[in-house]
């Protein structure tokens, strides 16, 4: 966060609201929209980190289908 972040691809930041490193996900969001990269900050209610591996949870589910979204529609911009 206190290097150059400018230049970073377009960001996708999945964190949910009981993930310890939720604070530095929104301040890496903000310092990177600064440096003017298209960040994405997608904060979770009441999940933990890393809960996109829990195969169980329907919200693991739709976290990797948007993250995947994510990534096509940035690769269609780019053509």
């Amino acid at each position: 966060m206190r290097g150059d972040l400018s230049g970073l691809p377009p960001t996708l930041v999945q964190v949910g609201t009981r993930d310890g490193l939720l604070g530095q996900a929104a301040r890496f969001s903000r310092a990177a929209r600064r440096s003017g990269a298209d960040v994405v900050l997608d904060v979770w209610d009441g999940l933990w980190h890393t809960w996109q591996y829990h195969r169980d949870l329907p919200e693991a589910d739709q976290a990797l289908a948007e993250a995947a979204a994510f990534v096509r529609a940035t690769l269609r911009s780019e053509h």
